[in-house]
């Protein structure tokens, strides 16, 4: 019997017998590199206006990235890990940042997790990705 060449998978050949231990051990080595393979997700989402604003990941994320839709101006990347992410945006034909809290909380009970983006001192909700009417792109990378 053959392997294949990246997660030596069984292989059959003519006069190889027919085992039940082969086709297990493979469905085996598929549902283990499934199971542990990184995971995407994109969605988009319309502000609330409100000065925070918690997105829901079905898996840890390791990185998000977000971006008004439509060609706006502002953008962030958000890394596990509680502490500060920088809002990037264009203005006056720079790049300006302003900083935002970025809080990932692992909700157990619903099983999910979670980003919370809050804006420090006189921000207001667009520092958050929050902006009432704004539509927003979000895509991730989870485990």
């Amino acid at each position: 019997m053959q392997h294949t060449e990246n997660y030596n998978l069984n292989l059959y050949e003519p006069g190889d017998p027919v085992l039940a231990e082969n086709f297990n051990a493979n469905t085996q080595t598929i549902d283990y590199e499934l199971a542990t393979r990184l995971h995407g997700a994109t969605f988009e989402y319309t502000g609330t206006g409100e000065r925070s604003r918690v997105l829901r990941f079905s898996h840890r994320p390791l990185v998000v990235f977000m971006t008004e839709k439509g060609g706006g101006t502002r953008q962030i990347i958000a890394q596990w890990g509680n502490g500060y992410v920088h809002v990037l945006y264009y203005a006056m034909n720079a790049v300006q940042q302003q900083t935002v809290t970025a809080t990932w909380n692992e909700n157990t009970e619903e099983g999910v997790w979670e980003l919370t983006l809050s804006p420090g001192g006189n921000y207001t909700a667009r520092e958050a990705m929050n902006d009432e009417g704004t539509i927003y792109r979000c895509t991730a990378i989870m485990e």
